[in-house]
């Protein structure tokens, strides 16, 4: 009896067969745990399962069994008081706003009119917003271990004595004012594919599921790119710039040294992040730029006597303006920038051209397509993914 029943169950999954079921069958399936396993491999062997009749305990039920056994994110849509339980037992609820009240959007999480809302929910907003918090978060942490990391190898290059590298406003202002602003706006309008695109290819979804934008592999390469960026700012100064004379022909110490290596760091994050950022309007090059000329700004105003005095932040006064006067600290942070983020558009390059993913193929053909219409649209690409 156990062998044919596995034989139906194979047979089962290789046609295209559904499952209805109604409460009083449910109650059945729910009676043990080994009766749970058993409709969970049913339901599981077929492409679609349809329960009607339920009460709304045994809508919880399904959704609590599905998301225990399966680890899987789930979702729960309803429009009445009945699916309520249900919308608060899975991860995410929608609501329904319909004829039956808005007793279930206001358990949800999310509310739409239609129904037919639910693609452009899922496939567009959905997709995007968990590529975009993806990247944001990825390119949080790095930002933070690019700054850190170069004060960490300062340590280790006065014998931990406690001195630091960065100026202390250096490092207050680096997340509050120079860094988070930018990547917040660009993350938050960025766009990778239009709005039909996505609605057109459901593949596109997977990613989110697959968990393609954010997974230890990830996340590791962004702390790479973290620490060699780092390292980098604190090696380049250290070995260029360390005893040598300004524009005023004076001998420069550790806090020339220390706006040179930071200045660095912040080339670094806002390079780094305008290689992610996909879709550029006028509005993301004056906040990327325009936040590069705000930390200038900062910076010579913190420099300055009263603020000096008022901080206080004595040990900068008149050390910007030597680095921004001295022809070498700007060879320095400039040519010292540009060579290591070669790294980084060695690797984008590799990625996109021999591993890419679903998005990148759309987003080429995207490209693609008005560059065949202005040769006439008789060339084709064909895309190996």
């Amino acid at each position: 009896w156990e062998a044919r029943r596995r034989q139906t169950m194979k047979d089962a999954g290789s046609l295209n067969l559904g499952l209805a079921i109604d409460g009083q069958t449910v109650s059945h399936a729910f009676a043990s745990e080994d009766a749970k396993e058993a409709f969970l491999k049913v339901c599981l062997l077929a492409k679609a399962v349809v329960c009607c009749r339920l009460a709304p305990k045994q809508k919880a039920q399904l959704v609590r069994l599905v998301r225990d056994a399966l680890g899987v994110i789930t979702v729960g849509v309803g429009d009445g008081a009945n699916d309520v339980s249900m919308i608060q037992e899975a991860h995410i609820g929608i609501g329904i706003k319909g004829k039956e009240g808005t007793q279930a959007v206001q358990a949800s999480d999310y509310a739409i009119p239609q129904f037919r809302f639910m693609a452009p929910l899922f496939l567009v907003h959905g997709r995007m917003a968990y590529r975009r918090i993806s990247s944001f978060v990825c390119y949080y942490f790095y930002k933070n271990v690019c700054a850190v990391s170069a004060e960490m190898l300062w340590a280790f290059f006065t014998g931990f004595s406690g001195q630091i590298l960065f100026p202390e406003w250096l490092t207050t202002c680096f997340n509050a004012f120079w860094t988070s602003w930018p990547c917040l706006f660009n993350y938050t309008f960025d766009l990778d594919v239009p709005e039909r695109v996505a609605l057109t290819t459901p593949s596109l979804y997977g990613a989110g599921p697959n968990n393609a934008f954010f997974n230890m592999r990830v996340f590791g390469q962004w702390v790479f790119f973290g620490l060699l960026h780092g390292a980098a700012a604190f090696f380049i100064p250290t070995l260029s710039v360390q005893g040598s004379n300004s524009w005023t022909g004076l001998v420069e110490g550790l806090w020339w040294q220390g706006v040179v290596a930071f200045t660095m760091v912040i080339f670094f994050v806002t390079f780094r992040l305008s290689l992610d950022t996909i879709f550029w309007r006028r509005s993301h090059i004056g906040v990327t730029m325009g936040s590069v000329v705000f930390y200038f700004v900062c910076i010579l105003l913190i420099e300055s006597r009263p603020f000096a005095k008022a901080l206080p932040q004595w040990n900068l006064l008149g050390v910007v303006t030597d680095v921004l006067w001295t022809p070498k600290a700007w060879l320095v942070m400039l040519g010292g920038a540009v060579m290591v983020c070669m790294a980084d558009l060695a690797w984008y390059s590799v990625r996109f051209n021999d591993f890419p993913n679903p998005l990148d193929v759309e987003m080429y053909k995207l490209r693609v397509k008005p560059v065949a219409r202005k040769e006439g649209g008789a060339r084709q690409v064909r895309i190996n993914v």
